[in-house]
């Protein structure tokens, strides 16, 4: 899909700058390469406001943004979001035993 969109000269100039110090090999990539990131950005942080408002749980989130549920809590702190600490302990616990289980197999 095509879209034509009137950018304003500041905004103009500081694509080119970022086209130049990202690397990328045009204007066009740039601005796919930053709208891309910000509405990951923005997923993100409607899910996390999901979480947030009790509307859906840790698992739900991370599911529906497709990550681990380690990954959701560094998404939660990124936006300052508290959590639950009982789940940090139970992904730690989990985790230890998946380590004590693998290095009994060795």
């Amino acid at each position: 899909m095509n879209e034509t969109i009137t950018l304003p000269p500041q905004l103009r100039d500081e694509i080119q700058t970022l086209t130049r110090d990202l690397g990328l090999v045009s204007h066009d990539a740039t601005v796919q390469y930053l709208l891309q990131k910000a509405v990951e950005r923005e997923k993100k942080f409607l899910v996390a406001s999901l979480y947030q408002k009790g509307q859906k749980t840790m698992r739900q989130c991370a599911a529906l943004l497709k990550v681990s549920l380690e990954e959701m809590i560094d998404i939660l702190r990124d936006f300052e979001i508290p959590f639950h600490d009982d789940i940090t302990q139970q992904l730690e616990t989990a985790n230890k035993l998946v380590r004590e289980m693998k290095s009994a197999q060795v």
